[in-house]
């Protein structure tokens, strides 16, 4: 998704970039609901998501060209994922779970029917894209479709697997920002301009685990009430997830571009997905963990405001603006994590 968005860096790249997110999104999601319910024990259950993840396999190298060349390819990869999901969800022997995946199988099969060419060729249309997904969200909130196992275990297990899956989104950052590297002559300003994104980054991942926020958010979801527990993890894990997705791949398709011409002032698209990727990243993350975090808001804020030095000044200007901000971010909350407001001494 990077280098959909580093190679068209405008509202249709964001677009098309924002679709492929949310629908492959949707189903990450999904699967992580659908091992909670339904642990892998058996055989023919590990057998078909064996079968799930080499249909991920081809989604993923479908992704560059999923709207042009490889749309049926990126197509019948998602209908296998959708019909592996359904078929292994039939399986539990909770009768919530049971009844509400005929009801959600429509909407998750309404990705791959659209794809065909003719009807719509994933090109970005984001009112007739934002209905299916919202439908998705209102088929899986009504009460009984689909319930969280009240298990701490399982509930860490689900937790687990989403702050997983963001620290993979944070490495394959760096390695779309080293492909974006390869072949330039290394000089200190090459250098300095990749180690910046790197302190960034490590800001951002420090942040997010920090303090005991996955034990507070396992509790959450032990203690809820079913209908509750379900509305949470859609709404945390759900479509606050998307923000946080969605920041690290414009901050990382911005700063591929930057660190290719590090003294140089930026396009304003450019600075802007750089400045803009990491305030989006920081919304997402205030929304995720319910509550008006200041400081985040705050670092938001310069985040974005960061875009006039990009543009004005230079891309390694851009990018130690915002190493500054992270650090200063991760600081005041450690500072304000301790005891009166002093580090202890461990």
């Amino acid at each position: 998704m990077t280098s959909v968005l580093s190679h068209e860096l405008d509202l249709a790249g964001l677009a098309r970039m924002g679709l492929l997110l949310a629908v492959i999104w949707w189903m990450y999601g999904g699967y992580a609901w659908l091992t909670n319910a339904v642990p892998p024990r058996k055989t023919s259950t590990r057998g078909l998501l064996v079968l799930a993840m080499v249909a991920y396999v081809v989604l993923a190298i479908s992704v560059p060209s999923a709207f042009e060349a490889n749309r049926w390819a990126f197509a019948a990869a998602y209908l296998v994922i959708v019909l592996v999901h359904s078929g292994v969800f039939l399986t539990t022997a909770h009768p919530s779970n049971r009844q509400g995946t005929p009801r959600v199988l429509p909407w998750n099969l309404t990705v791959p029917l659209l794809t065909r060419p003719g009807t719509f060729d994933l090109r970005p249309s984001p009112k007739r894209n934002r209905h299916s997904v919202e439908r998705h969200g209102l088929v899986l909130t009504r009460p009984g479709t689909f319930d969280l196992r009240p298990s701490p275990k399982r509930n860490r297990h689900s937790v687990e697997r989403h702050g997983l899956v963001l620290i993979i989104a944070f490495g394959e950052s760096v390695v779309a920002i080293g492909i974006g590297e390869a072949g330039l002559e290394v000089t200190p300003g090459l250098i300095v301009a990749a180690a910046l994104p790197m302190v960034t980054l490590a800001g951002l991942w420090w942040g997010y685990f920090a303090g005991d926020s996955e034990k507070r958010a396992e509790a959450t979801l032990t203690t809820a009430e079913p209908f509750r527990r379900t509305r949470l993890s859609l709404i945390g894990y759900g479509h606050c997830y998307l923000p946080l997705f969605g920041g690290i791949i414009v901050l990382a398709a911005g700063v591929k571009t930057a660190v290719a011409h590090p003294e140089d002032a930026l396009s304003a698209p450019a600075a802007l997905a750089v400045g803009g990727g990491m305030a989006l990243y920081l919304v997402g993350d205030v929304l995720l963990r319910l509550g008006s975090n200041w400081t985040r808001c705050v670092a938001a804020v310069l985040a974005a405001a960061s875009t006039v030095v990009g543009a004005t000044e230079s891309a390694v200007a851009q990018l130690a603006v915002l190493a500054a901000v992270v650090v200063l971010l991760v600081a005041a909350e450690h500072l304000a994590r301790q005891p009166g407001g002093v580090p202890s001494s461990r």
